[in-house]
């Protein structure tokens, strides 16, 4: 990735302990940073990443998307396929985790583009190097 990803994920990169971001992930992260600045004039918080860590870990947990990442070598295929029908639904059930991500997520189309696609990316990788 170019500097600009390198940067926004180096700032970020405490709430992952040790765990590397693919190119893809991080590439998917500097835009929900980049969109959060520019559209809430905000900063994504500790908080706004354990919730997407929580999120994350929740689609790892479902067999059908895991087996559908394993399945497909083609991402997009995968994301359009298995995740996005389920992402919405899966996260309301979560609403509770952290009503403030939900509200972004919901109220916000390009929020949830980009918010669907670093989960996704999250996922598809863990799915493929598990």
């Amino acid at each position: 990735g170019d500097a600009g990803v390198e940067e926004a994920v180096h700032e970020h990169d405490q709430f992952w302990g040790d765990r590397r971001l693919s190119e893809e992930a991080a590439e998917a992260l500097s835009v929900i940073i980049k969109e959060m600045n520019e559209r809430h004039g905000e900063d994504l918080t500790q908080e706004h990443m354990i919730t997407l860590d929580q999120y994350t870990g929740r689609f790892s947990a479902e067999p059908q998307v895991v087996e559908a990442a394993k399945a497909n070598d083609d991402f997009e295929a995968f994301r359009k396929i298995a995740f996005s029908p389920v992402f919405l639904d899966t996260i309301i059930s979560q609403m509770n985790t952290n009503e403030e991500v939900f509200k972004l997520i919901l109220s916000d189309e390009r929020m949830r583009e980009a918010f669907e696609r670093y989960v996704a990316q999250t996922v598809y990788d863990t799915a493929r190097s598990g």
